[in-house]
């Protein structure tokens, strides 16, 4: 019987040790993903371009580009809608969505777009300025031209038509 005794402390010792792990990396997880955003979002004092995008002209020849951007602090996240206004024989995709992802820094946006499928090619990356009084974007993006087979790049302009965005 005296030798159960240190067998059941190691035991509980063990138990105990693993609850306040446990407890300290639920801890720093929650810091780290609801905290640190918050406190990003308090002192972030640069332009919200948080809402509903639409191209005013693009690289894109018969193709309107929305974006549906969330913004917390400097970092932006949403979706991307291409639609293509005709075929080309089957060329291109009637509607292609993309996923985005990037940041903000003082006046300059830089997004990257990955295709939301994984059966096709698709990637885009944009550099553009907001410009104006914040409800227009301006700046290049640069493509993978899927007719063209090729990476390309040009010129374009948003402008914007909501400040709530559409999409998660």
């Amino acid at each position: 019987m005296a030798s159960a005794t240190p067998v059941i402390d190691v035991v509980a010792t063990g138990v105990m040790t693993g609850v306040i792990t446990s407890a300290l990396l639920y801890a720093v997880e929650f810091f780290r993903r609801v905290v640190v955003p918050w406190y990003a979002g308090l002192i972030y004092s640069g332009v919200e371009i948080a809402g509903e995008w639409v191209s005013e002209s693009a690289p894109f020849a018969n193709q309107t580009i929305r974006l549906s951007l969330r913004q917390q602090a400097n970092q932006l996240t949403g979706v991307v809608t291409y639609q293509n206004q005709d075929n080309e024989n089957g060329a291109k995709e009637a509607v292609r969505v993309f996923r985005a992802s990037g940041d903000i820094s003082d006046r300059f946006v830089c997004l990257r777009l990955r295709y939301k499928g994984r059966r096709r090619i698709g990637i885009v990356h944009y550099l553009i300025e907001v410009v104006g009084d914040g409800r227009a974007m301006r700046g290049f993006a640069t493509y993978y031209d899927l007719v063209a087979e090729k990476i390309a790049s040009g010129p374009v302009m948003f402008r914007q038509v909501s400040a709530e965005p559409l999409h998660d």
